[in-house]
């Protein structure tokens, strides 16, 4: 027997409400590994339960429900407090108290960095069975030279960018990078585009919002702007600019924001950091909208420039690319998306880690 255990940052219910980037894709991660139950049998050759450490939703259990009542799935649900190292330091205490004289064999699949807390997970006893999903560049990575070299288990990049850039700071600990992925038939799909921009992420500089609000009032466009106030000295400066073309909505719900991605004529993307991975970028591309972007960090991995969006490297530049978006086919931008960011293609992704690591 099998137990994949998740560890989901508490602080944000899973599955995400409104906004969560990291719940949101340890969710439909989670919720590929049970739809394709058989298929990981198969390829891990043993038989699964799942376990997950996460602030549990209503929504959860009824959407799930129906896949393991049909598999007669196993799933355990763990609550633990919501301070970081608290938090670790509670699972792991939990995990080996379940342990049965070590005749189970496990993997845990941690998805919670926040103050570099995951090195406790990796340098405990449970470590070689471990593996971190890198959602972010973890704090203080460019320090971790000397303690990445008795790290056990091992650490996942989400795009190659980032894998390249953390690479001489974490070494070997480092195996290497899975890009994240969605269920694309989820979202729904718009041929016909409306009249404004959308951007989603939280209102901070790094997330170049103020770049999307030049862009969209230098070309006139209604912009729509989606996110949680990470800085408010920084949306005060913002707010001066909402005027007939920017229209500020806060967080909204899943259905609310795929809608109004679904009909968006681009998702606005120019971000002024190295972008980890950018989920908000497949999401649009899933729904058939193109994005416009900055080229940093793993963007161009997930943007195909002049097929699925645009890349450039000033609003200048991504001006004359948005007179260009007619050009671009919906189908072409939804099929490219199912094919290469898929959840399903993510859970095998893993799996093959997972394989790897019990034969270890």
């Amino acid at each position: 027997m099998l137990r994949i255990i998740h560890i989901v940052p508490p602080d944000i219910e899973f599955p995400p409400i409104r906004y969560g980037g990291t719940e949101r894709v340890a969710y439909y991660l989670l919720n590929a590994q049970v739809s394709q139950y058989r298929v990981l049998q198969k390829v891990l050759n043993e038989e699964i339960t799942f376990e997950i450490f996460a602030k549990i939703n209503k929504t959860f259990m009824q959407q799930l429900e129906d896949n393991i009542s049909k598999y007669s799935i196993m799933l355990n649900l763990y609550t633990c407090p919501e301070t970081s190292y608290d938090y670790i330091l509670c699972a792991i205490r939990k995990i080996l108290k379940s342990q049965k004289e070590g005749r189970e064999k496990i993997i845990i699949h941690n998805h919670v960095i926040q103050r570099n807390s995951f090195f406790l997970l990796h340098l405990s006893s449970l470590g070689k069975n471990a593996i971190t999903a890198l959602h972010y560049d973890p704090p203080f990575y460019k320090f971790s030279n000397f303690i990445s070299l008795f790290l056990k288990g091992k650490l996942i990049a989400i795009s190659k960018n980032q894998y390249n850039r953390l690479k001489r700071f974490l070494g070997s600990a480092l195996y290497g990078y899975v890009h994240n992925g969605i269920p694309v038939d989820e979202f729904p799909f718009c041929k016909d585009k409306g009249d404004y921009f959308i951007s989603i992420n939280a209102i901070a500089y790094a997330k170049g919002v103020h770049n999307a609000i030049i862009l969209s009032r230098k070309l006139k466009t209604k912009l729509i702007l989606i996110g949680p106030i990470r800085d408010y000295r920084y949306f005060e400066i913002l707010r001066k600019y909402f005027d007939k073309y920017v229209t500020y909505l806060g967080e909204v719900d899943e259905e609310t924001k795929r809608k109004l991605l679904c009909k968006a004529r681009a998702l606005l993307f120019p971000v002024e950091r190295e972008e980890y991975f950018g989920l908000n970028m497949v999401e649009a591309m899933a729904c058939g909208t193109p994005v416009i972007a900055f080229s940093r960090g793993a963007v161009p991995e997930i943007v195909q420039h002049g097929v699925t969006g645009f890349i450039g490297s000033s609003v200048e530049e991504l001006m004359k690319y948005a007179q260009q978006l007619d050009k671009l086919d919906p189908k072409v931008i939804r099929e490219y998306t199912r094919r290469k960011f898929s959840s399903e293609g993510m859970a095998l992704k893993y799996a093959l880690i997972y394989k790897s690591m019990l034969k270890s």
